[in-house]
């Protein structure tokens, strides 16, 4: 992987995958970029409930990346909004068909990091100077 398609890849996770199931439910479907897929398909194929496919679908559909189909309610096809999305989904697919214990570690990654930061946030905030309480 050269090294401009790793900090693609490294960004595209950060911004637009949160969960492991986001990522497979993304990779499934961008390999089946020609049709939709039922979430009951989506779930038992990757031996998830249904209610955490639907959720993590959802997610993916509002951050530009997939489609709900209107005429066939529960259904979902790849079809990002813009062409990075597309480029970024395309690095994602081919380094998670080709190497997926790297792609595994990035998102490890980055949730240790959203963790570390909002740990810091939290701890910042306990030392926040706030007014008086209105005891009124």
């Amino acid at each position: 992987m050269t090294q401009s398609n790793e900090e693609e890849l490294r960004s595209f996770l950060v911004e637009n995958i949160e969960t492991y199931e986001e990522l497979e439910l993304l990779v499934l479907l961008r390999g089946e970029s020609q049709g939709s897929q039922s979430v009951e398909q989506m779930a038992l194929q990757l031996s998830i409930p249904e209610q955490l496919a639907l959720d993590a679908l959802d997610a993916l559909v509002a951050r530009g990346l997939l489609v709900a189909n209107s005429g066939a309610k529960g259904r979902y096809q790849y079809a990002p909004g813009n062409p990075a999305l597309h480029r970024g989904a395309g690095v994602l697919y081919d380094e998670y068909k080709r190497n997926r214990l790297h792609v595994i570690h990035l998102m490890t990654a980055n949730a240790i990091e959203r963790l570390r930061s909002s740990t810091l946030r939290t701890f910042a905030d306990c030392f926040r100077v706030r007014g008086p309480k209105d005891n009124g």
